[in-house]
């Protein structure tokens, strides 16, 4: 029988990020770094299945160890960054935070060879208000997750790199089951389509130029 080779995509993904990229109790193939290819597959777009690294509860650092831990040499096509809200949730200053981050948003533009335009840092999302039934503060948490994106933002924006704000995406079904799984934090596959549907363009955009 004649050797068929392997297909090999042209465009490639790179996904880093915590729970929310890795897609916290949903079907893999649900994720929002899943539905962004699938996205641009339908654009036309020859992308392979995104390459992730992240794991639940994942704050700035762990994710830092696990890119070590993954041992990745590849250079990408593009790649997204979502990071911080374990961070803030055990505590850590925001001047701390900033230079976490910025240390991992300087190891993705060099996944991509060092085209920051590449780069696309997605904002932390915030949680539905239903979350604030299990003894949390609204108003000091909105605050702390403000003072985390300004951070992030500026310094995305400083490296030239694309930043995408889906803080609010889920603003509209904040206390809707079908976009939030029953810890209100987490989208279900429905609220990660609301948030590949807002990346992807963006993406597309520029993967185009």
């Amino acid at each position: 029988m004649e050797h068929v080779p392997e297909t090999h995509h042209k465009i490639s993904y790179l996904a880093l990020g915590d729970s929310y990229t890795i897609g916290y109790k949903v079907r893999y193939a649900e994720n929002y770094p899943n539905q962004i290819s699938q996205l641009l597959r339908d654009q036309q777009l020859d992308v392979s299945d995104p390459t992730i690294i992240a794991y639940p509860g994942w704050t700035t650092t762990d994710l830092a160890r696990g890119i070590d831990l993954k041992n990745v040499h590849d250079t990408f096509s593009f790649v997204t960054l979502l990071i911080g809200n374990n961070d803030y949730n055990r505590g850590l200053s925001v001047d701390a935070y900033r230079f976490q981050f910025e240390q991992l948003l300087n190891r993705a533009i060099l996944f991509t060879g060092g085209h920051s335009e590449k780069v696309f840092v997605l904002s932390i999302p915030y949680i539905s208000h239903m979350a604030y039934a299990k003894n949390k503060d609204k108003d000091i948490t909105e605050r702390g997750i403000k003072d985390y994106n300004d951070a992030n933002k500026e310094i995305t924006l400083l490296h030239k790199c694309g930043y995408i704000d889906i803080t609010y995406a889920l603003r509209d079904h904040a206390s809707d089951a079908d976009y939030y799984l029953a810890d209100w934090v987490h989208p279900t596959a429905k609220g990660y389509t609301i948030w590949a549907k807002q990346i992807a363009p963006v993406i597309a955009t520029a993967l185009k130029q």
